[in-house]
């Protein structure tokens, strides 16, 4: 039996890293004898770019603060 681990971010502002998560496992699934698991990588300072309150954090300046509202 053969274990593979996808590694991925999946807390970005689209489902673009969900779906390619998702649609990878499912191909990998496909092959007789694999188990399939998504690990899910977690970093604060990463969540935090991505969340809604750290759009509006103003120590890095008002234009990175522009940019990221309009990426959301």
């Amino acid at each position: 039996m053969k274990k593979i681990g996808i590694l991925t971010f999946q807390r970005a502002c689209n489902y673009g890293a969900f779906l390619q998560a998702f649609s990878l496992a499912e191909t990998l699934g496909d092959y007789p004898d694999t188990e399939i698991y998504i690990l899910d990588y977690r970093n604060a300072a990463l969540e935090k770019d991505y969340s809604i309150a750290g759009i509006f954090d103003l120590t890095k300046g008002v234009k990175v603060t522009f940019l990221k509202f309009l990426r959301l």
